[in-house]
């Protein structure tokens, strides 16, 4: 009698464990009355322009022109951070939608603190949302901006909260890589110390690399500056607030370094003249990126070498 009893217990509570998993699958189901891919980015091809503008109308532009991205009209985007932009944007899921006081709650919070995301398809707009930076709850959620229906999303196998890549700052977007040639692209590079010292050129020349002025050249020296040339990247930029003033250094520069490119999109003429407030680094402008940056020395001593490091002992 006391067998049948716990067996009759157990099978009530094992009904009500199954009937609260069904209850909640169907209200969860329920909650998303939209396709799971609704924000996502199917086909990045043809995409030109993403705005992003921040509840107090702070408002970022990328837009795509010649191949190249560009973030406000300024900068140079990082193609390795675009890249993985467009790859949260083509792989994010609605997880789950939200009803009733929550709802509303979070549509409030969104509407007030969220990033309104304008993505445009050969500038036509295609995709509009708004976005929790990742400040409003610990799960990512996008709301469609018409419907006011906000809605929980994740990366499948990624659990961390990934809307803080809305958050846009210059520094952490904008390519810090000083050339942008290849190695298979690159015509030339000439340095020069102002007003009118040539320190150093180099050209290309039926597969091989020419230094001027050199008849016995080091192979293994002149490959080894290539590849310092290629992954050289700069410290920082200077702030807005700045950059007007650190334009007019520029007049005075120290240093030009102009390279040739097959690709004439990425010719560039690097400016560099002396931080006056510390001795240790220069600031610079390059022709192709109107924002003024500022370098170590020590990043550039092994670029800003005469011909004499490439003659064969």
């Amino acid at each position: 009698m006391q067998r049948n009893k716990i067996l009759t217990i157990f099978g009530l509570g094992l009904l009500g464990v199954v009937a609260y998993f069904v209850s909640t699958s169907s209200t969860t189901q329920t909650d998303i009355d939209i396709q799971p891919d609704y924000f996502a980015l199917t086909d990045t091809n043809s995409i030109n322009k993403i705005e992003i503008v921040s509840a107090n109308n702070i408002s970022h532009t990328f837009k795509l022109n010649n191949r190249k991205w560009k973030l406000d009209d300024v900068y140079n985007v990082d193609q390795e951070n675009i890249s993985k932009f467009f790859l949260v944007f083509s792989r994010v899921r609605v997880k789950r939608g939200s009803s009733g006081n929550n709802a509303i709650e979070l549509k409030n919070k969104l509407n007030q603190h969220g990033l309104k995301i304008r993505i445009y398809d050969q500038n036509n707009l295609i995709k509009t949302f708004i976005a929790d930076d990742g400040s409003i709850t610990s799960t990512t959620c996008f709301m469609d901006e018409q419907s006011q229906k906000p809605y929980f999303v994740e990366i499948p196998s990624l659990t961390d909260n990934f809307g803080h890549i809305f958050n846009i700052q210059a520094a952490n977007w904008a390519s810090k890589r000083l050339f942008s040639s290849t190695l298979r692209t690159l015509q030339s590079i000439n340095i020069k110390q102002l007003p009118d010292r040539d320190i150093l050129s180099i050209t290309y020349n039926k597969g091989f690399f020419d230094v001027d002025g050199v008849q016995r050249i080091d192979t293994n020296a002149i490959g080894n500056y290539l590849i310092q040339y290629r992954d050289i990247k700069f410290d920082d930029f200077v702030p807005d607030s700045l950059t007007s003033e650190f334009k007019e250094r520029l007049n005075l520069a120290k240093y030009t370094i102009t390279v040739f490119d097959i690709d004439s999109l990425k010719n560039n003429t690097i400016k560099l003249v002396d931080f006056k407030e510390d001795p240790r680094l220069m600031i610079g402008s390059q022709s192709n990126n109107t924002g003024v940056f500022i370098i170590s020395k020590a990043r550039l001593k092994n670029i800003i070498v005469d011909k004499s490091s490439f003659e064969k002992k």
